[in-house]
């Protein structure tokens, strides 16, 4: 055997103990901190009371700089023994202006309808003399068209919807929900406006219930305004001619806030929908007031470490796993952050079981006695539901 005195030799570094409290943020006294190093095997030896060369043994591969020291120092002194974070001031945040506003909750509740199934569209301003509304003659027609079909700057954005519905039906569509954001044009001025439109079932059989597409199409416009911060009143109508057979302004302090309801069958002829019933909304944008920010709160990184624990627990019919998270999270558990799913399994004999991760995260490093505490009432609150814990032959 050769021995290689360069090879076995300890590593030698400089250190400065200004650096190490830097490093740690923690008050080092000279004596305590060649203690904590003699414990890790590693040699002190002093130039100075602020410099020291340290002789690091060759099998701690992970021990080779200054910061790496740091590290053991913390891992010794343990989480507990940082100072409080010095950001824990309120963090300035931008002021928008009322442009960006008004886009955040155009985007807030572009995002709202798409998830209630609604798609966006994008309609052209210039529409043919169909889309005015039955009994209107009024309309902005171009000085120089180029052909009657795009000769007029649409006085409401309905006909639009109603236009690209018919192309889709004429295709094979059943269903239609749409939303766009646009512009109508009047002789006193133009205005920006959102409009939806309903036709066919609601697109919510993922969520295995059925709401009558009236119902459904009313819910999500009272769900725009009510994003928009406003507060109305409702009003029936119905009309004996143009775009509205019936429907429900909504109203505040006298001003009109927009208008839904079911197509009247004389404007839906005009685009070949007179057998169908058809919902659609126009709300006017100007009387909408974006809802004060939201700002987001920073807290600081907690030093104490995650732990992450699984469940999976078989399940009786008619148990859904939104009612095992609710009654996790209603155990009240101080130290739970989050759940989330991992498995859902169906065996041999047919019976479903979920997974569940647990996060768990406290002011101090848990104990094992403080976990299974966790899992022991987590278990207790399946089996009151009529869960059973999977058991490791089961998996």
């Amino acid at each position: 055997e050769v021995h290689d005195p360069e090879r076995t030799a300890p590593r030698r570094f400089q250190v400065s103990l200004a650096d190490l409290r830097r490093l740690t943020g923690l008050d080092l006294p000279p004596d305590k901190t060649r203690e904590r190093l003699k414990r890790l095997d590693i040699a002190v030896h002093p130039h100075s009371t602020e410099i020291w060369e340290v002789a690091v043994p060759r099998y701690r591969l992970d021990v080779t700089r200054p910061v790496d020291l740091a590290e053991e120092l913390l891992r010794l002194e343990g989480w507990e023994a940082l100072p409080t974070p010095l950001y824990q001031k309120a963090v300035p945040y931008p002021t928008l202006s009322e442009e960006d506003k008004r886009y955040e909750l155009q985007e807030a509740l572009s995002e709202a309808l798409t998830g209630m199934g609604f798609w966006e569209v994008r309609t052209p301003s210039l529409v043919s003399r169909n889309h005015f509304p039955p009994g209107t003659d009024a309309g902005l027609r171009l000085s120089n068209p180029l052909y009657e079909e795009l000769a007029y700057l649409r006085p409401t954005m309905i006909g639009s919807g109603l236009e690209v519905l018919a192309h889709n039906r004429a295709h094979g569509a059943v269903r239609f929900w749409a939303f766009e954001w646009g512009r109508i044009y009047q002789p006193e001025g133009e205005e920006e406006r959102l409009a939806l439109w309903g036709w066919g079932s609601p697109p919510i059989e993922s969520l295995g219930t059925t709401l009558p597409t009236a119902d459904y199409f009313l819910a999500a416009v009272r769900a725009c305004l009510r994003r928009a911060g406003l507060t109305w009143q409702e009003a029936s109508f119905t009309e004996a001619q143009g775009v509205w057979a019936w429907g429900v302004r909504f109203l505040a302090d006298q001003k009109e806030l927009g208008v839904a309801g079911a197509v009247s069958v004389a404007y839906l002829q005009r685009f070949g929908l007179a057998t169908q019933t058809v919902w659609a909304a126009e709300l006017p944008l100007h009387f909408w007031a974006a809802p004060p920010r939201r700002l987001p709160q920073f807290r600081g990184l907690s030093y104490h470490p995650l732990v992450i624990k699984d469940l999976s627990v078989f399940v009786p019919e008619g148990l859904s796993y939104a009612d095992l998270e609710q009654a996790f999270w209603q155990m009240g558990y101080p130290y739970l952050r989050a759940i989330q799913p991992f498995d859902k399994y169906v065996d041999a004999s047919g019976r479903l079981s979920y997974g569940f991760r647990f996060t768990l995260q406290a002011d101090h490093t848990l104990t094992e006695s403080e976990i299974q505490d966790f899992l022991r009432q987590a278990i207790q609150a399946a089996e009151r539901l009529g869960a059973v814990v999977r058991k490791p032959e089961d998996f």
